[in-house]
């Protein structure tokens, strides 16, 4: 009888141990809703410069050289830096590189917050011949995406 008493209350503890604990892990993001916020971040963007997303979670390594989404531009344009975003209440890093005719420029910039906010990473390159952008360490599944801002970026 006592056995039958614990063996219940042993369950019990352990079914709301694991409910905590699958409340308090982090949430991320389904492939669906990844989806749909890059395609709407793509379609909202209003430069002619570029724009790149992808998917992001944290098993995804930290990136090497020349790894990453880039936009190569057929005649040096003038960039003024690159807009970086990311879905969810998470955080992501990011590598940024712009490639000039004369110069290039990489900065790294670890555990931007998430968010309806945008960080501004201003990276000026009057010469520039491509732009690479990586996100990486993210603590939970979702999606970055980058506007490359020009001069005449809104």
């Amino acid at each position: 009888m006592t056995r039958a008493t614990v063996a219940p209350r042993a369950a019990a503890v352990l079914l709301l141990a694991l409910g905590a604990a699958a409340c308090t892990a982090p949430q991320g993001a389904d492939p669906d809703e990844v989806q749909r916020w890059m395609s709407e971040r793509d379609a909202a963007a209003d430069v002619s410069l570029g724009v790149m997303s992808a998917p992001v979670g944290p098993a995804d390594p930290e990136p090497g050289p020349d790894e990453g989404i880039s936009v190569t531009y057929p005649r040096p344009e003038r960039v003024d830096g690159v807009r970086l975003a990311c879905l969810g209440e998470g955080t992501v890093s990011f590598i940024v590189e712009v490639t000039g005719v004369s110069s290039s420029t990489t900065e790294e910039h670890r555990d931007l917050q998430c968010g309806p906010d945008e960080h501004e990473v201003s990276l000026p390159v009057a010469d520039a011949t491509s732009v690479r952008v990586d996100g990486f360490g993210a603590d939970r599944e979702g999606a970055w995406h980058a506007v490359v801002v020009g001069p005449d970026a809104g």
